[in-house]
């Protein structure tokens, strides 16, 4: 697949999922709104939220705001890979988010999280790089200030008019690529030590396909490629 077939597959990937979380999620609700399994399915929501408002913003006018919002599907994403831990330590973590009692309840182990992933043949996922790269050019460092600067210059200025801005705008949306199946393979996949969450792969074709064909035509185009990567196997 090319990386244009691969991103027209975006909308359908993201509806699948919208229509699959949800019914899950309302179950788990329904049967328990505090359990383990409802705090993890509301936290794969708002990932799924805020990934559809960050496909929003991929145009050549707006991408500069991308990289606030994907902090935040960065924080909620770690907390949903550290709420998934099958042990006690956790679900009493899972009450105080759930009462708002305690300090940070919020805020995930990233160091936690990528040694659990990477020790099970998941992939490296660099949480503490990526953290570092978003939490960058979300707060309003010199570097940011430049990144919204060129995009304005770009409509008002002529000297700036020509400038090419889209390789940045290309790879902005293969970040997104990549961070979409990497919330899929998160929230509906199980690993040895992590809660089943109950939601049904077979219910998301495109979104397997996503999964699968996504990696090796956006991962090139990030530098991120290592071919020793393994591959998590899917619940079946």
């Amino acid at each position: 697949m090319t990386f244009e077939e691969i991103w027209r597959a975006v909308p359908g990937v993201l509806s699948e999922m919208t229509t699959e979380f949800v019914r899950k999620a309302n179950e788990h609700f329904i049967k328990d709104p505090t359990s383990q399994v409802t705090a993890c399915s509301l936290l794969a929501l708002r990932e799924l939220s805020l990934l559809r408002g960050a496909e929003q913003l991929l145009k050549p006018d707006t991408f500069d705001s991308y990289d606030v919002l994907m902090r935040a599907f960065m924080e909620t994403h770690n907390l949903l890979s550290t709420f998934r831990f099958d042990d006690e330590q956790k679900r009493v973590h899972i009450g105080k988010w759930f009462a708002n009692k305690g300090k940070d309840t919020w805020q995930a182990n990233n160091k936690e999280i990528e040694t659990f992933l990477t020790g099970a043949g998941a992939y490296d996922l660099q949480l503490a790089r990526q953290w570092g790269i978003f939490s960058g050019l979300s707060h309003p460092t010199a570097k940011a200030a430049h990144n919204s600067t060129s995009i304005l210059a770009r409509t008002t200025l002529p000297e700036h008019r020509r400038e090419d801005l889209s390789q940045a705008f290309r790879e902005k949306r293969a970040d997104y690529c990549s961070s979409l199946g990497g919330f899929f393979i998160t929230a509906t996949y199980d690993l040895e030590g992590w809660i089943d969450l109950g939601f049904d792969i077979s219910r998301m074709p495109l979104a397997e396909t996503f999964r699968m064909e996504a990696p090796a035509v956006v991962m090139p185009m990030l530098g991120q490629l290592n071919e020793g990567q393994k591959k998590v196997n899917p619940r079946r």
